[in-house]
């Protein structure tokens, strides 16, 4: 009986762990897709978006392989999409959006001088909802994938907002 008790035990902590993997894969892929679809409903100032359309990922993440993926193929306007990672706050530049991962929300003041000063916008994933000084924050609502908006600081980096993507977002001050 302890044997069996056993196995089953080994077997729900494995279908446990596996399950808990795939959610983080999941959660990272929803995440790439709220970000690339954001391409659709902000504007860049024309000067900005060089040869290449870029999205950054701050440090190390999965993010980064999941947005690869999503925009594999994809364009913004006329332009390809580069996924590109950075290791330091000097090395961003030529950066239309900036993921910026939960490891990193205490240097979150530094990326905002970045942003408005290179018209980047800034996608964190905080915890808190219903604040965030970030232009896009990406939150979990009820065990669904949600995002947060802060029109101010948009509007700080110097980008526009089309109206179809306010009644989506959770908007906050």
């Amino acid at each position: 009986m302890k044997k069996i008790l056993l196995c089953f035990l080994c077997l729900f902590l494995t279908l446990s762990v596996n399950s808990i993997g795939y959610t983080f894969q999941v959660n990272y892929k929803f995440e790439a897709i709220y970000v690339y679809s954001f391409t659709k409903y902000i504007s860049w100032p024309d000067d900005v978006v060089q040869s290449q359309f870029v999205i950054g990922v701050y440090g190390f993440s999965p993010m980064h392989q999941e947005l690869a993926t999503v925009t594999n193929g994809k364009l913004v306007g006329d332009k390809s999409i580069l996924v590109k990672s950075f290791k330091t706050k000097e090395e961003i530049d030529n950066c239309q959006i900036l993921f910026i991962p939960s490891d990193y929300m205490d240097e979150l003041p530094s990326f905002i001088k970045i942003a408005n000063s290179k018209h980047i916008l800034l996608v964190t994933e905080e915890a808190n909802a219903g604040y965030t000084v970030a232009g896009i924050n990406l939150v979990k609502v009820d065990g669904k994938q949600k995002f947060e908006l802060n029109e101010a600081m948009v509007k700080k980096a110097g980008l526009k907002i089309s109206n179809q993507l306010l009644p989506l977002a959770i908007l906050v001050k």
